[in-house]
C-alpha cells in the first residue's frame, strides 16, 4: 500500500487497469496512485479488482499491472508485483463482490508517454536523468539566487564529473521540486540526480533500462568511495514527443536515516571524479567472473540492507577470499604443482602409500583421507594470501593480522563464526575492532584490484602510521578479550562499549 498517510487527498494518477497473473486470465482492476510529497517519500498505490472466482496463495506474486492514464495520454505499468493480502469486500454501486488488494511490494513503477519519438530529435536530446539515493558525497554545492522573474533559483557548483566506459560523460547535480504558493515557488524537495550525455541506446531510441543496469555498478563504486550505499532509484528521460520515468520500489521511502559524515570516506571527496572514471575503467578491462567478485566486494563493504556484525564479518572475509583468488587464477590458481602429470603422479603414490598403512585403530578411515588429497593440490589460504597482498601492495603490518598461530586471529575468528560457535556477549565489543581492521583489509585490496593508489585514501600507510600508537593499543584490547584475557583498563577505554 506504502504512505497511507495519502489516501485522504485525491490521488495523482487513477485510471482503469489490468492484473496479469501466471496461470490466470487477466483481471480488470481500479488503481489509484498517489506520488510522494518529498523526492525519497514512499508512493501510496491503492488497487481494486472484482473478486477472483479461483483460491489465491497469500503473498502472490504478479507479473504486471498496467493501464492507460488517459488524461495525461501515458501508460503506466507495476513491474514485480507481490501481493500481501486479497480482502473482499461489497461495493453496492457496482452491485458485486470487490477484492483490496494489499500491495506488499513493487519493484519498478513506470510511466511513458503514448508518443513516438522523433529520431532526429532523439540524436539532438539524447540525455537520460538517472535518480539516486541521497549523498552528501556526491551532492554539490548550491546556494540559492533570486533570478529576474523573481523565482527562486539555485547555483550549483563543486560537482563531482566522472566518465563511464559505457555511458560517457556523469555529472552529479541536483534537482528541484518547487509548488507555487502565493505567486512564488515554495521549494518542497530536491533530490540527487546523475545526467547522463551518452545513454546506450536500441537504434536511436535511448535505452533507458540497459542504461540504469550499466550505471549500477558504477554507483556500487561511488558507494565504496562514501562509505555509503548509492542505489538507483529509477530514471527519467524527457524528449521531444516522448517522455518516461521510472520509479524503483515506489512503495518503500529511500531517505538516508542521517547524513554521511564526509570525514569517513574511503577516497577524498575532491578525488571522487578521478576515482570513478579510473576504477569503472578497470572494472571494464575484467573477466565477467573477476566483475562478480569486485561486486561482492561493493556489496559487503556498503550493504543495501544492514547486516547484524557477524554476518557483516564474514561476508567480508568471504569478500576478502574473492579478490585475492582473482590474482591467483591469474597466475595459474595457486597451485603448487604445476604440471597436471606431476600431481597425478603425486596423488597415486599418497593413495597407494595410505593404503598400504596397517594400524589397529577404528577412527582409521583411508578412502576419506584420500578424499582430502585434492587440498594439497593448493598453497595453504595463509601462504597465498600474504603472497598476494604483498605483491599487489595491500598488505599491512599495522592493522589486526589476517592470520597467525593464535586463536585471534582474523582468520580465526572468521572459522570460528562460519561454524556457528557462539561468541560470548562479553566479546562483542572486540568483535565490532575486529571487523573494522577487516574492512580496511577489504578497501585496501580492493583499491590495490582496481589499481587506485593507497596513498588517495583514507587507508593509506601514511594516514595508519599517524594512528599508529591508537591502532596498537585498540589491537592488543580486543585481541585480549577474544582470547579471554584481561585487556587491562587502558584496554577498556579503547573498546567501543556500544554495538552497532
Amino acid at each position: 500500500m506504502g504512505d497511507t498517510t495519502q489516501l485522504a487527498k485525491p490521488p495523482t494518477i487513477e485510471f482503469d487497469g489490468v492484473l496479469k497473473m501466471q496461470d490466470q486470465e487477466p483481471v480488470s482492476c481500479a488503481v489509484q496512485i498517489w506520488f510522494a510529497e518529498k523526492a525519497y517519500g514512499p508512493m501510496a498505490i491503492k488497487v481494486v479488482s472484482p473478486a477472483i472466482e479461483n483460491e489465491l496463495a497469500q503473498p502472490t506474486e504478479i507479473q504486471s499491472v498496467e493501464g492507460l492514464y488517459c488524461s495525461a495520454g501515458c501508460v503506466v505499468r507495476l513491474e514485480g508485483v507481490w501481493v500481501r493480502q486479497w480482502t473482499s469486500f461489497s461495493e453496492p454501486a457496482r452491485q458485486q463482490l470487490q477484492h483490496s488488494v494489499e500491495l506488499a511490494s513493487v519493484r519498478r513503477l513506470v510511466v511513458s508517454s503514448l508518443g513516438r519519438r522523433n529520431a532526429a530529435d532523439s540524436r539532438s536530446r539524447s540525455r537520460l536523468v538517472i535518480k539516486l539515493s541521497e549523498s552528501r558525497y556526491l551532492s554539490p554545492t548550491c546556494r540559492p539566487r533570486p533570478a529576474d522573474t523573481g523565482l527562486l533559483k539555485f547555483e550549483q557548483r563543486h560537482h563531482v564529473i566522472a566518465t563511464h566506459p559505457a555511458l560517457g560523460s556523469v555529472r552529479f547535480q541536483r534537482h528541484f521540486r518547487f509548488s507555487p504558493a502565493g505567486g512564488t515557488d515554495l521549494l518542497v524537495s530536491s533530490e540527487l540526480v546523475a545526467v547522463l550525455r551518452r545513454p546506450l541506446k536500441e537504434g536511436n531510441v535511448v535505452d533507458a533500462r540497459g542504461s540504469a543496469r550499466a550505471f549500477e555498478d558504477f554507483c556500487l563504486l561511488a558507494s565504496v568511495a562514501a562509505r555509503t550505499r548509492i542505489a538507483v532509484r529509477g530514471w527519467k528521460i524527457d524528449e521531444p514527443g516522448a517522455f518516461e520515468e521510472s520509479f524503483v520500489n515506489p512503495l518503500e521511502s529511500t531517505e538516508s536515516p542521517k547524513p554521511a559524515d564526509l570525514q569517513d570516506v574511503l577516497v577524498f571527496r575532491e578525488l571522487a571524479g578521478s576515482f570513478l572514471s579510473h576504477a569503472a575503467q578497470k572494472w571494464q578491462s575484467c573477466t565477467p567472473a573477476e566483475q562478480h567478485k569486485l561486486r561482492n566486494a561493493c556489496y559487503a563493504l556498503a550493504p543495501q540492507i544492514p547486516q547484524n556484525i557477524e554476518t557483516s564479518f564474514l561476508g567480508m572475509f568471504a569478500a576478502l577470499e574473492g579478490l585475492v583468488s582473482i590474482f591467483l587464477r591469474r597466475g595459474g590458481g595457486g597451485l603448487v604443482c604445476g604440471k597436471t602429470s606431476t600431481w597425478a603422479l603425486l596423488r597415486r603414490q599418497l593413495s597407494q602409500a595410505i593404503d598400504s598403512v596397517s594400524v589397529e585403530d577404528e577412527g582409521f578411515d583411508p578412502s576419506a583421507m584420500k578424499r582430502n588429497l585434492s587440498a594439497l593440490k593448493r598453497a595453504p589460504l595463509r601462504e597465498s594470501t600474504e603472497r598476494v597482498l604483498k605483491s599487489i601492495g595491500a598488505w599491512s603490518d599495522q592493522l589486526w593480522p589476517l592470520f597467525d598461530s593464535s586463536t585471534a586471529a582474523l582468520s580465526s575468528i572468521r572459522n570460528v563464526l562460519a561454524h556457528g560457535e557462539p561468541l560470548e556477549p562479553q566479546k562483542m565489543g572486540a568483535l565490532v575492532v575486529a571487523r573494522t581492521h577487516l574492512r580496511l583489509h577489504l578497501e585496501r585490496t580492493l583499491c590495490c584490484t582496481l589499481q587506485w593508489s593507497l596513498d588517495e585514501t583514507s587507508v593509506s600507510n601514511a594516514v595508519m602510521l599517524g594512528d599508529d600508537r591508537g591502532l596498537a593499543a585498540e589491537i592488543a584490547a580486543a585481541r585480549a578479550v577474544i582470547l579471554g584475557e584481561d585487556p587491562g583498563s587502558e584496554g577498556l577505554r579503547v573498546l567501543p562499549i556500544e554495538i552497532p
